[in-house]
């Protein structure tokens, strides 16, 4: 019985310190995984507090990270949708023109034309679902 203990308590440590890299985050514990038009994904940290928008109702805008929780690009090249945290909807512009972010590989300026879609999450966090379960008894 120890032994199958001691076994599956191995394992499952080697399998924790496996060749996969910590996903990259800012100091508040969030991280941006950032869709490219051409399907390719970066996974980082912002290196900026806020995101220039501009739309209509509201004019010119610097909105907190921490306060988004996705942007995604309508069809039309220019305009976004972003979703606020307590889930508002604003339709807009962004007023950069890159995303500056910082990946395990290094810093990336993304050009925000080549931006599909920006998600916002803590890492670790599974929505609080069940992501795993073990049965450690011998039935």
């Amino acid at each position: 019985m120890k032994k199958i203990i001691g076994l599956l308590l191995l394992g499952v440590r080697l399998g924790w310190c496996g060749v996969q890299a910590a996903p990259a985050t800012d100091a508040s514990g969030r991280q941006l995984t950032i869709e490219l038009r051409d399907g390719s994904r970066v996974v980082g940290q912002i290196r900026a507090d806020s995101l220039g928008f501009y739309s209509v109702q509201f004019g010119d805008r610097q909105l907190a990270w921490a306060a988004i929780r996705t942007v995604d690009y309508a069809t039309a090249a220019d305009t976004v949708r972003l979703t606020t945290t307590n889930g508002d909807s604003l339709f807009g512009q962004l007023t950069v023109d890159t995303l500056a972010v910082t990946t395990v590989f290094g810093p990336v300026d993304l050009p925000v034309k080549q931006i599909r879609s920006v998600k916002v999450s803590t890492p670790g966090t599974a929505g609080g679902h069940l992501i795993g379960w073990w049965k450690l008894d011998d039935g």
